[in-house]
């Protein structure tokens, strides 16, 4: 290289090599949006960082313009000076590529143009005697080079933009994606992550970048990951790469939720990177579930349709029966007490066959408004009638507070939850009923101080005919649970072994489908 050459190759050697770093550094660059990005309709902006960058851009292009001027000046002067045969005029490739940092192409052409106006200038304006056809043929060079050069500079500023356009639109993609996305090496570390990341498993991006993936993992694929990547280097056996799975994933505060993993390789700079897309699949598994729980009902229905045809006319004549028998018969004799017992069996299979038809087919609602306090005492007013909650304390702390609900059916809901609570302590201690409200919703809590139900046995306590009581038929809960959710509540359950447990109950205080000139009052005790 020359010392001629060297103004002119430097800064375009140096600029590419930006170019080049700018490339491998995008490939990893973490999307971590700053404090003031703001996502409206897909949109991605920083007002205050946009502004920052432009008012930036704008003193670059000015300092740039201004010293490619007074270049340009200096180098008409020197020419003017000395002989039009030296090769000055070649100087003028240098304001030329500062025009690199230029915005727009046209920025090159003029800067082009004006430079090949100077060098025609400086030989007319050359001292007498000079060789005019060596300079003649040193400027029509000089121009030629400089139009060739400033072609390829707008070229390079076109590619240069359309780079940037397409790694904005990337990572805007990237930044707004509902899926996480996350990018690791070959060693599982984490290069980059979108915000996603921070929605499923509440680590912001900043959080994760350089940690190892298996953070994200419960045992014992954490321990594992790294192993298959290692496996898969030396092997080259696809196991999920190029396709995807359902796994396991853990959040930040160490829940698990199922979720979809597509995984896909690529290279950068002859590395291996691997590329995950993450979905959250607890929303599709509640709809799968649901799903499942319609289709046994509806095979339920079909069966109790049977069983309520087949069933209940002959138990009502067979207790018809019975009752005009045991009206024969002495009061005192033991035969009597037999067929009452058989009557009250007959009742609870005839209650039974009930309960599996509002489970299968539940009844239209009749929704009125109804104060919530009033049905809360009336169900404990009822209960401490019970010989079986004598020595079980009932206190109600209950708001002031009404709802648009079906009144037999959430009564019985109730019911059902405050008796077992009574009946989980075997008839003494205290059971404690919380009524509150916010702005749309109320809450009904109840609670124990009976044993506490084990948490495999809370997995399946609304599953029809799942049940812990020796005569139990498990509809109850299940029912209760169908009751709630028609209201368009929910039903949770916390409950520790030894420390008692608590049912929550949430209604929505007003009926979004209700129609609200047929809501009435409540039916008083």
């Amino acid at each position: 290289m020359t010392e001629a050459t060297a103004p002119i190759v430097l800064p375009l050697t140096a600029r590419w090599k930006s170019i080049r770093d700018s490339r491998r550094l995008a490939a990893f660059q973490p999307l971590v949006p700053p404090a003031s990005v703001n996502y409206d309709g897909g949109a991605v902006f920083d007002s205050v960082t946009s502004a920052a960058r432009s008012a930036q851009s704008r003193r670059l292009h000015r300092s740039t313009s201004v010293v490619s001027a007074v270049l340009a000046v200096g180098i008409f002067v020197a020419d003017l000076r000395h002989p039009p045969g030296l090769t000055i005029p070649v100087l003028y490739l240098v304001p030329l590529l500062l025009s690199i940092w230029q915005p727009r192409e046209r920025d090159t052409y003029i800067a082009t143009a004006g430079c090949s106006g100077l060098t025609v200038l400086g030989l007319l304006g050359s001292s007498s005697g000079t060789d005019w056809t060596t300079g003649v043929v040193n400027r029509v060079f000089v121009i030629f080079g400089l139009w060739i050069t400033a072609l390829v500079v707008a070229r390079f500023k076109q590619t240069l933009t359309e780079q940037h356009q397409t790694s904005g639109r990337i990572r805007a993609i990237l930044e707004t994606a509902v899926d996480a996305v996350l990018v690791i090496d070959t060693r599982g570390s984490i290069q980059l992550a979108n915000p996603s990341v921070e929605r499923l498993f509440g680590y912001r991006p900043s959080e994760v970048l350089g940690r190892n993936v298996s953070m994200l993992m419960p045992s014992p694929d954490r321990e594992r990951h790294d192993g298959y990547i290692a496996r898969y280097l030396q092997t080259g056996e696809r196991r999920i790469i190029g396709t995807g799975r359902e796994v396991l994933a853990q959040r930040k505060d160490g829940s698990t939720f199922p979720a979809y993993l597509s995984v896909s390789e690529t290279k950068v700079d002859r590395e291996h990177t691997f590329t995950g897309i993450i979905y959250d699949l607890t929303e599709r598994k509640r709809l799968e579930t649901q799903l499942r729980e319609r289709a046994e009902l509806a095979r339920l229905g079909q069966m109790a349709s049977v069983v309520a045809h087949e069933v209940r006319n002959p138990l009502a004549g067979i207790r018809g029966a019975l009752q005009v028998i045991g009206s024969r018969m002495p009061a005192e004799s033991r035969e009597h007490t037999v067929l009452s017992d058989v009557i009250g069996r007959l009742d609870a299979l005839n209650q039974f066959v009930g309960d599996l038809l509002v489970l299968s087919r539940p009844k239209p609602q009749d929704l009125r408004r109804v104060p919530l306090r009033l049905v809360l005492q009336r169900i404990v007013d009822f209960l401490r009638q019970d010989p079986q909650c004598a020595n079980v304390t009932f206190d109600v702390d209950a708001a002031d507070v009404s709802a648009e609900i079906d009144q037999a059916q959430i009564e019985r809901a109730l019911l059902n939850l405050i008796s077992n609570a009574g009946q989980a302590m075997e008839g003494a201690g205290r059971v404690r009923v919380v009524l509150t409200s916010s702005d749309s919703t109320c809450r009904i809590s109840v609670a124990d101080e009976g044993p506490g139900i084990p948490p495999d046995v809370v997995e399946k306590i609304f599953e029809p005919f799942f049940t812990t009581k020796r005569r139990g038929t498990g509809l109850g809960l299940p029912i209760t649970k169908r009751t709630i959710e028609q209201h368009g509540g929910s039903i949770a359950i916390h409950s520790t072994p030894g420390r008692g447990t608590t049912v929550v109950v949430t209604l929505p205080l007003a009926h979004p489908e209700i129609n609200r000139e047929a809501v009435g009052q409540v039916e008083q005790p």
